[in-house]
């Protein structure tokens, strides 16, 4: 039996489920981010259960629960995901910990050993890598790289 065009792309490029979209973004997270998306999001466990747990509250598991998925659906956080595997080893390191697991500039000088004036440099010099990858990217799917994304 042969297929439509329309049916052979579909198979072709199956359309990951919302779970497997949220199990595929919480892996950039670090593991405490990574265990409340799991919990909450994808075994639908509460968040009383959960916060009893972790001996706080659940109005404090929601507020994370949120800026995870606030941070997983961020334009800097796909870009970043997305260039990763394009970056050097130590550029990567910093891209996944400041863009992906939100790890704040201070945090940033104490895992590396940078001044905060060279943390603050760092992060310009993988943020204009980041965007250089996305060009190319963009501009081999044949989208010009000068046209911003909704």
């Amino acid at each position: 039996m042969k297929l439509t065009l329309k049916e052979g792309t579909a198979v072709a490029h199956p359309v990951l489920s919302e779970e497997g979209i949220i199990r595929s973004r919480a892996g950039f997270l670090d593991r405490e981010g990574k265990d409340l998306i799991e919990a909450v999001l994808i075994r639908g466990q509460s968040a009383s259960a959960v916060a009893r747990f972790m001996g706080v509250s659940p109005r404090t598991v929601r507020a994370r629960v949120v800026g995870l998925t606030r941070r997983m659906s961020s334009r800097s956080f796909m870009e970043a995901a997305t260039a990763l595997p394009h970056l050097d080893p130590d550029d990567r390191a910093i891209a996944l910990a400041f863009f992906c697991q939100g790890v704040s500039q201070r945090e940033l000088c104490r895992r590396t050993g940078l001044t905060a004036y060279g943390a603050r440099r760092r992060l310009e010099q993988v943020s204009t890598r980041i965007a250089i990858i996305r060009a190319v990217r963009d501009s081999t799917e044949g989208r010009p790289p000068w046209r911003e994304e909704p």
